[in-house]
């Protein structure tokens, strides 16, 4: 009596998603410069917050940078959707995160994000190959509810917490 042949493995291919190819030599070279760029951007950006003192305010520490005031808060005397955001980066490279969260949640948010740029980058630059995250899910309707909704939310809190804290802006 025979035995039964095992049904042969099926491995998906590139394009449905499987194992990726081994990048060629012009390519891996591509890939090692925009994993460079992408860590030196992002550093320039964590240096630059860290160099920044933050505004007790939680607003217009982007002020320290020769920039003008938000024209938003002149005009309307409420925080735009961005205020905090440099005030948050500044105070997540200086190690406050519970001053970062207050002065923009989102702005705390992306300043991690920014860390994992860097060292998403750094490993680029050292493997030739793009660490395995999948982002693809926040180009569904839910993934983009959550961003809207961190988004959002954030620019509310930012205005509560102006209004009840600090009282109208100039």
């Amino acid at each position: 009596m025979d035995s039964p042949t095992p049904p042969p493995v099926i491995v998906p291919t590139y394009a449905e998603g499987g194992a990726r190819r081994p990048p060629r030599a012009a390519s891996a070279f591509r890939l090692r410069l925009c994993g460079g760029l992408v860590a030196l951007a992002g550093g320039a950006v964590l240096v630059t917050a860290r160099g920044l003192p933050p505004n007790p305010s939680g607003l217009e520490t982007h002020r320290a940078l020769g920039l003008p005031p938000c024209g938003f808060l002149l005009y309307t005397r409420l925080p735009c959707p961005t205020c905090g955001m440099t005030t948050a980066f500044a105070r997540m490279a200086h190690g406050d995160v519970f001053g970062a969260i207050r002065a923009q949640p989102a702005g705390a948010v992306l300043s991690i994000l920014t860390l994992m740029g860097v060292v998403g980058g750094l490993m680029t630059l050292a493997c030739g190959r793009v660490p395995n995250v999948r982002w693809e899910w926040l180009g569904t309707p839910p993934g983009l509810a959550v961003l809207a909704v961190v988004f959002f939310g954030s620019w509310g809190w930012k205005i509560v917490d102006v209004l009840m804290h600090r009282g109208a802006t100039p």
